[in-house]
């Protein structure tokens, strides 16, 4: 009689051992999950697979790295669509970060580099504004001003 190795699953003692999914059912139900969540491990906890076995799938089927990448986008867009109305609801902060990732050249911060070549000098922009606008604001309430 062949034996034929197949793997097994740990059971802890008060949960039963999930049957098995074929691929078809378990890439399902992963798919949803990973569109909801965006989190790669927890579906495949879902799915009662190892990431591994996802990574492989996905390696190897094109229509399953498709899919994936559909769904992690979905993911990605609720995401954004909470950190938009969060943004416009109260935070000065992700609302500036959600300019720089939809506008990088306009809204993203800045180094400014000066001296030579072997020994540049990296200067933040942000820093220079703020220091210009404690300046602004010394010289507004009749304060000496001083650089930094």
């Amino acid at each position: 009689m062949d034996m034929v190795d197949t793997p097994t699953r740990a059971v802890s003692k008060k949960t039963k051992p999930r049957p098995r999914l074929r691929p078809i059912e378990w890439m399902q139900v992963f798919l949803e999950y990973l569109q909801q969540s965006g989190l790669v491990g927890e579906a495949c906890a879902r799915a009662g697979i190892s990431r591994q076995t996802a990574y492989n799938w996905r390696d190897r089927s094109v229509a399953f790295r498709t899919a994936w990448g559909a769904a992690h986008e979905d993911a990605v867009d609720a995401l954004h669509k909470e950190a938009r109305r969060r943004a416009l609801d109260h935070s000065d902060y992700l609302l500036w970060k959600l300019l720089v990732s939809g506008r990088p050249d306009e809204f993203a911060e800045r180094t400014i580099v000066a001296g030579d070549k072997d020994r540049p000098i990296r200067v933040d922009h942000n820093l220079i504004v703020a220091d210009l606008r404690r300046m602004i604001e010394a010289k507004a309430h009749g304060e000496p001003i001083s650089p930094g």
